[in-house]
């Protein structure tokens, strides 16, 4: 009885290499938007190559600034009186995408304004008219 080789030693490595460089690509890019894993950016990554994470789900960590109708994220705040403003470009964020928050604070302005360091996940999206009065090229909405 004759054996027969189904295929070349060269081509057996062959698939394995392209399964292993697919499995790679896979753990290391995430899932794209359907339930995957989100990937972590900065806050500078997001607004100076929006395009690139438009649609996508993010991690990232920065502060959230609460305030009447405000509800935005931004990488560090400064403060001018007793009034707090973020560092721009700023973020809207949907309040459902925080992960956690700590050292909060709220001023004690008329309204007040509420500060924490906030790590938050969710769908990042990047084109016009996000927030109060549209007034936001960014948002963060939480995971579908």
């Amino acid at each position: 009885m004759r054996s027969v080789r189904l295929y070349s030693t060269g081509a057996a490595f062959a698939g394995l290499l392209l399964a292993a460089t697919l499995l790679a690509a896979s753990l290391s890019c995430g899932r794209d938007g359907q339930g995957g894993e989100a990937g972590e950016v900065t806050i500078g990554q997001l607004t100076s190559s929006p395009e690139r994470y438009d649609g996508k789900p993010v991690r990232t960590e920065g502060f959230y600034l609460s305030a009447f109708e405000t509800s935005a994220l931004g990488e560090s705040t400064y403060r001018q009186g007793e009034v707090v403003y973020l560092t721009g470009p700023a973020i809207w964020l949907d309040p459902g995408a925080i992960e956690s928050r700590e050292d909060c604070f709220q001023t004690a302005t008329v309204p007040p304004i509420e500060v924490c360091k906030v790590k938050v996940a969710g769908y990042f999206e990047y084109g016009e008219g996000y927030g109060h009065l549209s007034a936001y090229r960014y948002q963060i909405t939480a995971r579908r």
